[in-house]
């Protein structure tokens, strides 16, 4: 059982998740950008963080947190700004958790012997839900914590 349980956990801690969309719109970008913290990454590799994000076609303006001011930089110089939504991460640890725990639960009840398994058909049902509660109960722990990645990646004439 505590093997279960481990790999359950160490499954869930494991999770990250992630969207990427390469950018058509910066009216669409800057929608979504406006007063949001992001994560810059340069086409030479470095990152920065920031906030209000202004792109445009030409020059992407921002805040960067480091230096404590305004930067502007050549679009082009720019491989993908990420985004990251701590609640949608919480939604996807509670789906993935719930799943997992429902999972772990039928494995043990049926690893057992019978007479220390699972009785009638209400008590499976009721041990599965209690194992989907408990496993997305922590599962939107590491979910929120991490939460679910949007990289929006700048085409550059190196990609034209």
């Amino acid at each position: 059982m505590n093997g279960i349980s481990g790999v359950l956990i160490l499954c869930i801690l494991q999770m990250g998740c992630s969207s990427s969309s390469v950018i058509s719109s910066f009216d669409a970008f800057n929608i979504e950008a406006e007063g949001r913290s992001v994560t810059i990454e340069l086409q030479n590799g470095e990152t920065l963080e920031a906030q209000s994000v202004l792109a445009l076609p030409d020059s992407t303006h921002f805040w960067n947190v480091a230096a404590d001011s305004t930067t502007v930089l050549p679009s082009r110089a720019i491989k993908s700004v990420v985004m990251t939504n701590h609640f949608v991460g919480f939604l996807e640890g509670v789906g993935v958790g719930a799943i997992g725990g429902g999972v772990a639960i039928l494995i043990m009840g049926g690893a057992s012997p019978q007479e220390h398994g699972f009785g009638a058909g209400a008590d499976v049902v009721g041990m599965v839900l209690f194992g989907m509660a408990a496993g997305g109960a922590i599962g939107g722990i590491p979910g929120a914590i991490i939460g679910h990645s949007y990289e929006y990646q700048f085409i550059t004439g190196s990609h034209r």
